[in-house]
């Protein structure tokens, strides 16, 4: 009857072919595949030439440091954890005033004024914990800012000559555009599969390819030169928290 072959000899023949079994490979974090969500950021930009421009007209001044925009951001993931995405963000405020000192009046003076910044992002995303993401990223695009003024006479005189013709109302839109960069860095906390907290600190930085503002034509698109207007900036940090919808 045959014999076993020995223990030893057993081990000396696995280790001549090679069969040693390897260790389990460790899985990789997902970074996800996308979503969108609401972004409040705050804008810390300086406000002096707005400022100045509100308080000329009888208004109050806003934040000296800033404003608080809104919007929305969405992005999705084109391999290798890089994110492809569009963020829009915006500060609007609407003012009404009666002005009963101007000559011919009185009138209704409304003034609205808007901060906006829209871009294209890219971002690298890491996967430090299953529940936490990061990434490094920069939104490339543009922003302005941008004061709309109406005025309406309240004691409107039939036009007897070209002379008063231009009594009754006078709408006017001022703006300044620029070219925006802003690099930023970003915190996802995961609660569910579905629903994050996205956390984001940046700067903008931004380029105005014309000096001053410029005032709104009768024809489409005609943006008139607005002599003596200030190099008004729009640039700063950053600082934004909001949900996320999606991973």
């Amino acid at each position: 009857m045959p014999q076993a072959a020995p223990a030893s000899s057993a081990r000396r023949t696995a280790s001549n072919t090679g069969s040693v079994p390897e260790a389990p490979k460790k899985k990789k974090r997902s970074v996800g595949r996308g979503g969108g969500g609401w972004t409040p950021t705050w804008v810390q930009t300086d406000m002096t030439d707005i400022n100045d421009l509100m308080t000329n007209l009888g208004f109050s001044e806003y934040d000296e440091n800033g404003v608080l925009t809104h919007g929305f951001a969405g992005k999705g993931h084109v391999g290798k954890g890089f994110f492809l995405g569009l963020q829009v963000n915006g500060f609007d405020d609407s003012r009404t005033k009666r002005d009963t000192v101007s000559v011919g009046g009185p009138y209704d003076l409304n003034v609205k004024y808007n901060l906006s910044l829209i871009g294209a992002t890219i971002d690298k995303r890491v996967a430090i914990a299953p529940w936490l993401i990061t990434s490094l990223g920069v939104m490339l695009g543009g922003g302005s800012h941008q004061v709309d003024f109406n005025r309406i006479n309240q004691n409107y005189e039939w036009p007897t000559s070209i002379d008063n013709v231009s009594q009754g109302s006078f709408v006017a839109r001022l703006k300044r555009g620029y070219l925006v960069v802003q690099p930023r860095a970003e915190l996802m906390f995961r609660f569910l599969p579905w629903l994050g907290l996205r956390a984001e600190a940046g700067y903008a930085y931004s380029y105005a390819p014309y000096k001053g503002w410029r005032v709104q034509g009768q024809r489409d698109g005609e943006m008139i030169e607005v002599n003596n207007s200030p190099n008004t900036k729009l640039e700063g940090l950053t600082i934004g928290i909001g949900p996320w919808f999606g991973f």
